[in-house]
């Protein structure tokens, strides 16, 4: 029973934390709206190169560089906060700057990424059918002569 009352504390816990979050931050902000329409971009960028291997490549390139200099950009931003938002936003830790730009930054690297799997196990099933084509092509003419 300790245990159930346990979770059901933590979860709420995670819940109330979520929203006090959320809540404390103003949606309506230029740095929280300019944050949005980036990743909006980015997503759009990665849906509109998905079949284009060479543009995906270097996309998921940038991405990975931008979400690897999250760390120096909060620390950054955690200095002179005042120029580009109302509130201190950017604390030690990164919270802020992992929520709203490293990990949509890291889920389209994700997305690129499974798609170029994809690709890959389709190129590979593919190569294997022409494969054996010509394998069977060379024995059916092997029997007719």
């Amino acid at each position: 029973m300790r245990r159930v009352a346990s979770n059901t504390t933590q979860h709420a816990s995670l819940s109330d934390s979520l929203h006090a979050f959320a809540s404390a931050v103003r949606w309506t902000e230029p740095l929280i709206l300019g944050l949005c329409l980036f990743h909006a971009l980015v997503f759009s960028l990665v849906v509109l190169t998905r079949r284009r291997d060479f543009a995906q490549i270097a996309l998921f390139l940038t991405v990975v560089a931008l979400a690897y200099v999250a760390e120096p950009l909060n620390r950054v931003a955690a200095s002179h906060w005042r120029l580009i938002a109302s509130q201190p936003y950017f604390d030690q830790r990164g919270v802020f700057a992992s929520i709203f730009y490293s990990g949509p930054l890291l889920v389209a690297a994700f997305i690129m990424l499974v798609n170029a799997l994809v690709k890959a196990a389709h190129m590979m099933v593919f190569i294997k059918r022409r494969q054996l084509r010509q394998q069977l092509d060379a024995q059916q003419r092997l029997k007719s002569e």
